[in-house]
């Protein structure tokens, strides 16, 4: 796969996703509440709620979407499954490199303006890990035509998640709302550690780096919605994971963000350097990091540069 840069959300194809996601919650209106927007989508709309109004950070948004499907929340319904409501709204199964459907994805072809060439905008359906299906399985039943794969930390988000109401185009130029739910800064931070742990990828260290350090007034009023819920295994992982990522400067976090963000070699060095120093604000305060420890890696850091 392609690395993605901030480059890559701009233009038309942020624009599609966003088009994508408001059909996708008025389509599923009966499902709403069993539905959480996570993913790159997150960290966007918890900093347009919450950002300082002063504050000229914009979020780059997302290009895929990702949805956690509560399936204790979804019963035995008389109407037609999310399947079914979204495949006949021109969604279609999205394909493995072997040619066969992947039982959790669907994409949607979204015409862009002044672009010959139509976005195709991923969406993934998420489950929780636990509950459901035994611990050797990777997807949850949603329905007798729907699988969601498991995502370790999505069990978070049912219980952290904010309503926002969205506003935009329909992929047909309407105008339209819906109010959606979102994974709030403890949901978007737990996922978004954890998947850090797992997984090499830009974005994510760019949507931990922004969060943390634009929300409210910044790093101490992130670690503030954490906080509380550190005995929280999952989020404890995440924080854990997030720490390990950024325990430097040369750490692979802050030259992820510095990797997506900037090109010349004095813009990186900036970008990482700020990258560094906002998550580890915000690790000190969650108590996750200790000043020594930060003391202690910032020295070896410097040991290496000379």
């Amino acid at each position: 796969m392609k690395r993605r840069t901030a480059d890559d959300f701009g233009g038309g194809t942020g624009g599609a996703s966003l088009s994508v996601l408001l059909e996708l919650w008025i389509i599923l209106g009966a499902y709403r509440e069993a539905m959480v927007l996570i993913g790159g989508w997150a960290p966007y709309f918890i900093l347009k709620r919450y950002q300082e109004t002063d504050n000229p950070f914009q979020h780059v948004g997302s290009i895929d979407i990702d949805v956690a499907l509560n399936p204790a929340a979804i019963g035995a319904r008389e109407y037609a499954t999310i399947a079914e409501l979204i495949t006949r709204r021109g969604y279609r199964p999205r394909l493995n490199r072997l040619g066969k459907p992947i039982e959790f994805a669907f994409e949607r072809e979204v015409a862009v303006s002044g672009d010959a060439d139509a976005a195709i905008v991923e969406v993934d359906f998420l489950a929780p890990e636990y509950g459901g299906t035994g611990r050797g399985r990777r997807h949850q039943v949603v329905q007798d035509d729907l699988l969601a794969r498991k995502a370790r930390g999505a069990d978070v988000v049912f219980d952290h998640n904010f309503p926002f109401r969205v506003t935009d185009l329909l992929p047909n130029g309407a105008e339209a709302s819906v109010e959606i739910r979102v994974a709030d800064v403890v949901g978007c931070l737990t996922t978004k550690g954890i998947a850090i742990g797992q997984r090499y990828a830009e974005k994510d260290a760019y949507d931990i780096y922004a969060v943390v350090a634009n929300y409210k007034k910044g790093p101490r009023d992130s670690a503030a919605e954490v906080v509380p819920f550190l005995d929280n295994g999952l989020v404890h992982e995440a924080m854990t994971n997030i720490a390990d990522k950024f325990h430097s400067i040369r750490a692979p976090g802050p030259q992820w963000v510095a990797d997506f963000l900037a090109t010349g070699p004095q813009e990186r060095e900036r970008v990482a350097a700020d990258a560094y120093a906002q998550v580890t604000a915000f690790l000190e305060e969650t108590g996750i990091r200790t000043a020594n420890e930060v003391q202690d890696s910032s020295s070896a850091a410097r040991e290496d540069e000379e």
